[in-house]
């Protein structure tokens, strides 16, 4: 659905899976440099990345955008995740510029 918004504000957007860019599971100290230093933006439910000192200084070395998704209770479907992200995308993406 992301891949979609390759058009007018979203332009050259390209949405990948870490489960099928890499594999399901893949390391932190694996994912984060690959994603960095591709230029790439990890969105991400798991909140704890930004509280763990190796993954946060990670994501600071590569340069690292991240979206931490935390849903409201009962909202963890794909689709409720997906709305949030694009109800939040602009607000969100200016805070890494």
């Amino acid at each position: 659905m992301l891949n979609s918004l390759d058009k007018g504000y979203f332009q050259n957007v390209t949405v990948s899976s870490t489960k099928t860019k890499f594999a399901k599971g893949v390391p932190d100290g694996i994912l984060i440099p690959s994603v960095g230093r591709s230029g790439g933006i990890l969105i991400t439910k798991d909140i704890n990345l930004q509280r763990t000192r190796m993954q946060y200084g990670l994501c600071e070395k590569y340069k690292l955008g991240v979206f931490f998704l935390k849903p409201s209770k009962g909202l963890g479907r794909h689709w409720e995740n997906v709305k949030m992200l694009i109800n939040n995308w602009k607000k969100s993406s200016q805070h890494y510029k």
